[in-house]
């Protein structure tokens, strides 16, 4: 989980897209997730837009969110981010779709 606070100028090459923030967030969530050691890579993780992090099509396990405002010519953009990485209960964690994985390979 984390959460940061971005102040985009609205001349910036971001700040006159700032509609594409969130989906690149979301795209970066699963990108860091890939990224680790240990077969995550092969993990089947996808994005149901706008804001949702799945597992296997239909496990979700992660989502984020994101509200702006705007200050003169910045843009305030909060952005909060969360994944089930160890609560297996009443969801799915991504510690047991890996540990399934790692067993089935």
């Amino acid at each position: 989980m984390f959460s940061v606070q971005l102040h985009i100028p609205f001349d910036s090459k971001l700040g006159q897209r700032l509609a594409l923030l969130q989906h690149v967030v979301a795209l970066s969530v699963v990108s860091a997730i890939c990224s680790l050691p240990g077969g995550y890579d092969k993990l089947d993780l996808g994005l149901k837009w706008p804001n949702d992090i799945y597992a296997g099509g239909n496990a979700k396990i992660g989502g984020l969110v994101i509200s702006s405002s705007a200050v003169g010519n910045v843009a305030i953009c909060s952005i909060g981010c969360g994944v089930n990485l160890n609560n297996s209960l009443p969801t799915t964690c991504i510690n047991d779709i890996i540990i399934e994985h790692n067993t089935h390979t």
